[in-house]
């Protein structure tokens, strides 16, 4: 997963395009500078999904997904897995909340866009 990443976002204003463009060039200059790289980190557009939170469970699945693909996908550290079979939820217990994914931590996105 070194070329892409995940992220579940809801935005109050339709401005995604704005916001993802402001983030992406941020996050790349900010990235190059800082190894001393230049050039491109994403290949390609974004790809943006609408998921509609009402109803069927389907916000709750993108939220999972976006929140333990890591696991899933062996990125971490082994000690950073030890709680694999709560975070892949096999435990009921263990729910995610998409809100917590990024709580308040936009904020400078919307400022900066809207």
């Amino acid at each position: 997963m070194g070329n892409h990443f995940h992220l579940a976002i809801e935005t109050p204003h339709p401005n995604l395009v704005l916001g993802m463009k402001w983030f992406l060039g941020t996050y790349t200059s900010r990235f190059n500078r800082r190894h001393k790289l230049f050039g491109h980190l994403f290949s390609g557009r974004y790809k943006a999904l609408v998921v509609d939170g009402s109803g069927n469970g389907y916000l709750k699945t993108v939220c999972d997904y976006v929140h333990l693909y890591p696991v899933w996908a062996k990125l971490l550290p082994s000690k950073d897995r030890a709680g694999g079979a709560v975070a892949a939820g096999n435990d009921d217990d263990a729910q995610m909340d998409c809100g917590t994914l990024a709580d308040g931590s936009l904020d400078a996105l919307e400022q900066t866009v809207v």
